[in-house]
């Protein structure tokens, strides 16, 4: 726990000497001779671990771990006056202190210092009040070269062994302290040419392969759910699977929802996730959200009464399958049943849960089908798919993998988790028979021994790891967490490090797929190429993640529907808030924890906020802020709130919502934020002001709502930087707006323009010509609809470094997804999009994008990999494998005119699923005749996926 925090502080303090601008030379010395003190210390109290738990040792942990996040507070407030000393010259720093007097705070690094002696005093007093002699000499003996050494050390200069005489114990601890850190500081200098390589290895490839979740010895229970759900009785009926936590509940679950047999039987699923703590309006919700398309803010709006209403309608005749998971209380069914009709057409109900009652309350007439223990055999078949793939074992470890596997007591979960520590080992016997020691053959009986497991794969996990897997405990129970914002929760709280050429996004991504290839994050959903969008936790392992940054200090989660008490001097380091009804509890209880660096407010009945507000001096020291469900009572509170926010100078990262105004203006003060790195803003219609230009440690600005978001132009008597280099992310905004703005963004990877972009017939928008690094471009018209708009006057030049169109529009060289809605194009231009944009990978075609019955594809997309329709009123597609040689997925979602796929798609050698999703019955049978000839072909790899159109009730 303290080394963590250790770890933390020295790499925050590696890249202040390495990366802050305008360094003085006798500061980066300070900043070294810090980082030479806390190595020391770190390894120091390595030593000390070695040893059985001991509560003077623990004391000390705990004033390390307070030591450390207090000096990173300082360390960011030093270097962000520092950089802003740089930037500026004289005048312009005199003038900008006065103007911004209160945001400047004399730092000095001999706080921290100070710090870390008092720190090292109270290890000596630890050592002077010590009376077991092998306290001192023997453990330690580890971190000499030959015992002679350690014993040596612990009689230099006569020093009497320990016997209660007190001058002796004082000598002999400050000898050995004083001998280790000298001969700490010698591995340091001897260690400063490795650190680069080491930086290299930590992390973890972008091309590391991850498999999905395997399932053995549960074929015998898939049949049996699956005769279950298809067979029987007419009637509206509830199928339970039970089990404890681990054994595979929602896995068997999941495999038999998305079972083509059972996909094709139930034109209607929905899968919810209930979890302990459920309230029956968020489960409405998100039933309603599932079956009918809606604006969010819209439905928020909406009684409970008139929810159920909606989802009655939208089931009924209909044949569905509703998957109710991980329910804790019968009072869920109790709530919901009668919103679920009966009509006597073979749908039904199936739930998972941790509790036979829950299932015997649900259905009496009926036991629930009871997940067993793997047996030794599968046991040891689920580890081996686990650590080797497809690949088996080499004979030298059979044995002990089956000893491994038979002490995980044929819990799958259990089994995951230990394989996650095995695959990243070395495949020797030595350790495999470690890790068979480490463990305890009756863990899966016992909660607490449970945890024991968890402890060992957390153990294991790498330092700069550990952080960003315990970070999951922020989230709520049932949230699926979008890859995007995790990676930039984790830049923003500085839980990565650069490596070599890639981006500290880039770096974040291959954290999260080593978590993944551990098996201690699952993947929820995933990109057309492949990649992660979307990841979850297990149950278990969020629980672990809460407790284990419980005890290391470093997250504080609070139902404040509930009385809560902070424990005297605790001071988390990241502070969630939930279920927040009292709006003075929850600040409140937020201003009791010090100085947080994270705050997370997860409900939608999160309001209030402003007393005491955000002027609170315990707001001071925050990076992350995420209050994208708050409300202001009304928009002169909202106001008063918003202008205290931007006086948190030390934000890296802020999201909040600005519903209460129809257009929200961000007021010029955000340019305070100079450290700020990620911006989300929920709003209606927001207007950044010119000043944002300032701002240049942006790395992204995303604007949620679907509305014309602003860019003020800058001022011409205005001094800004002439680029904002770091900025990658620039949603919906006005691309007249923005015209100035994008050419000082070099290194933008995702755009979306939302505006009016169709001019006299012409698609057009501003120059893209110099973002070579875009990757994703969205383009969405706000004018009146048009007919038949075109690419007009191409020209194709010589170099095919870009490609123009007359009216000074070029596509970016790198571009590889596009997206187009309602921009009115003919088909023609879309198959002209094969020459523009020969980087293609993927192309979705939303709503209006494309006018025009009929497309006939003339042309070659060469590296296209994914191609949507949604919402497009064609008739009739002709293509030919040809057009497409690179192919992965198709997917046709509420095409209502569109007849078919054309049969030659399935030719595709790369094609891998066509999902289809409430089109007409022609598409959906010629869906399932290109897989039905495919498999007479001997090609069982591809998917059809097909969620059938209905009429609407």
């Amino acid at each position: 726990m303290a080394e963590t925090a250790i770890n933390s502080l020295l790499e925050r303090l590696t890249h202040a000497i390495n990366q802050t601008k305008g360094l003085k030379l006798e500061e980066k010395h300070q900043l070294e001779s810090l980082y030479e003190e806390l190595y020391l210390l770190r390894d120091f109290l390595k030593g000390c671990q070695k040893m059985h738990p001991h509560d003077q040792l623990r004391s000390l942990e705990e004033r390390i771990i307070d030591m450390a996040s207090e000096a990173e507070n300082l360390i960011d407030l030093f270097i962000s006056e520092t950089e802003e000393r740089w930037e500026y010259t004289m005048d312009q720093l005199i003038s900008w202190k006065r103007r911004h007097a209160h945001m400047f705070t004399k730092v000095s690094l001999s706080l921290v210092r100070q710090e870390i002696e008092a720190t090292k005093t109270e290890m000596m007093k630890i050592y002077e009040r010590c009376s077991d002699y092998e306290f001192v000499s023997i453990d330690f003996a580890l971190d000499y070269d030959t015992e002679e050494d350690a014993m040596s050390c612990s009689n230099v200069d006569g020093a009497r062994t320990i016997s209660g005489e007190e001058e002796g114990i004082d000598l002999k601890a400050e000898q050995f302290i004083a001998k280790f850190y000298e001969q700490k500081k010698q591995e340091l200098y001897a260690s400063d040419q490795e650190m680069e390589v080491s930086d290299e290895e930590m992390v973890a490839s972008e091309e590391m392969e991850v498999s999905d979740e395997e399932m053995v010895g549960s074929e015998g229970e898939a049949m049996i759910l699956k005769e279950r759900l298809t067979g029987g009785s007419k009637q509206l009926d509830i199928i339970s699977i039970v089990g404890m936590a681990g054994l595979g509940k929602t896995t068997l679950a999941r495999k038999v929802y998305d079972d083509p047999l059972v996909v094709y039987h139930f034109y209607d699923r929905l899968w919810i996730y209930v979890s302990q703590e459920f309230r029956k309006r968020d489960l409405l919700v998100r039933l309603v959200s599932s079956r009918i398309k809606h604006n969010p803010s819209e439905i928020n709006q909406v009684y409970d009464s008139d929810l159920a209403q909606l989802l009655y309608k939208s089931l009924k005749g209909k044949v569905y399958l509703v998957v109710m998971d991980d329910i804790w209380d019968i009072g869920v069914w109790d709530d919901l049943k009668s919103y679920f009709p009966n009509d006597n057409n073979g749908s039904r109900i199936m739930f998972t849960s941790r509790h036979d009652s829950v299932a015997l309350l649900a259905k009496p007439s009926r036991s629930p089908l009871s997940l067993s223990f793997l047996t030794d055999d599968e046991s040891w078949d689920l580890l081996q798919k686990k650590v080797f793939g497809r690949e088996t074992c080499v004979p030298e470890l059979v044995e002990l993998g089956k000893q491994i596997a038979k002490k995980c007591h044929g819990l799958p979960l259990a089994i995951v988790v230990v394989a996650g520590i095995l695959v990243n080992e070395q495949k020797t016997q030595g350790r495999w028979k470690q890790v068979a020691e480490t463990l305890n053959s009756s863990m899966a009986s016992d909660p607490q021994l449970w945890e024991k497991t968890l402890a060992l794969s957390y153990n294991n996990l790498p330092h700069h790891l550990k952080r960003c897997f315990l970070y999951f405990g922020v989230f709520s129970k049932d949230s699926q967490i979008t890859v995007q914002k995790l990676v930039w929760l984790w830049v923003a709280e500085r839980f990565v490090r650069k490596t070599g050429d890639q981006s500290l996004e880039d770096v974040a991504r291959g954290y999260l797929l080593d978590l993944i290839s551990r098996n201690l994050v699952l993947v929820s959903k995933r990109r057309y190429d492949g990649g992660v969008e979307a990841c979850a936790i297990h149950v278990l392992l969020r629980d672990f993640c809460i407790k284990q940054a419980e005890k290391e200090r470093s997250l504080q989660q609070i139902l404040t529907g509930q009385p809560y008490v902070f424990p005297l001097f605790f001071n988390p380091e990241h502070l969630c808030i939930k279920d927040s009804e009292n709006a003075w509890t929850s600040t409140s209880v937020f201003a009791s924890s010090d100085k947080p660096g994270t705050f997370f407010c997860f409900n939608s009945q999160c309001t209030g906020l402003q007393d005491p507000g955000f002027h609170h001096p315990c707001y001071d020291h925050l990076r992350a802020f995420d209050i994208s469900w708050y409300r202001s009572h009304d928009v002169h509170s909202a106001t008063s709130d918003i202008s205290d926010l931007v006086k948190l100078v030390h934000l890296t990262y802020l999201e909040f919502g600005a519903h209460e105004f129809p257009k929200f203006r961000l007021p010029a003060s955000i340019s305070n934020l100079q450290n700020l790195e990620t911006l989300i803003i929920h709003g209606l219609c927001v207007i950044l002001p010119q000043c944002i230009r300032m701002m240049v440690k942006l790395r992204h600005i995303h604007l949620t709502a679907k509305e014309i978001h602003i860019i003020e132009g800058q001022n011409p008597d205005a001094h800004y930087p002439f680029s904002l280099d770091d900025l990658q992310t620039l949603s919906r905004v006005d691309p007249w707006s923005c015209k100035d703005f994008i050419a000082g963004t070099p290194n933008l990877k995702k755009l979306g323009f939302w505006g009016p972009i169709v001019k006299q017939g012409c698609l057009t928008f501003p120059d893209l010509y110099l973002l070579n690094q875009l990757q994703e471009l969205k383009l969405h018209h706000t004018g009146f609809q048009e007919s038949g708009i075109r690419l007009k006057g191409i020209k194709f030049p010589t170099n095919h470094k870009s490609l123009t169109l007359e009216r000074g529009i070029r596509f970016p060289i790198n571009l590889k997804k596009l997206t187009l809605e309602r921009t009115f194009l003919s088909w023609d231009e879309i198959s002209n999009l094969g020459k523009l944009v020969p980087t293609l990978e993927a192309l979705k075609l939303l709503q209006n994008a494309c006018t025009g019955p009929v497309w006939e594809t003339s042309e070659v997309f060469p590296q296209l990999k994914f191609l949507k329709y949604e919402f497009l009123d064609i008739v009739q597609w002709n293509a030919s494998s040809n057009h497409f040689p690179r192919l992965q997925k198709l997917a046709l979602v509420d095409c209502f005119q569109l007849e078919k796929i054309p049969s030659e798609i399935g030719d595709i050698l790369t094609l891998e699923m066509i999902e289809v999703q409430f089109c007409i019955p022609s598409l959906v049978n010629s869906a399932r005749e290109i897989k039905e000839e495919q498999e007479s072909m001997g090609n069982n790899l591809l998917q059809v996926v097909i969620h059938a159109w209905q009429v609407s009730a």
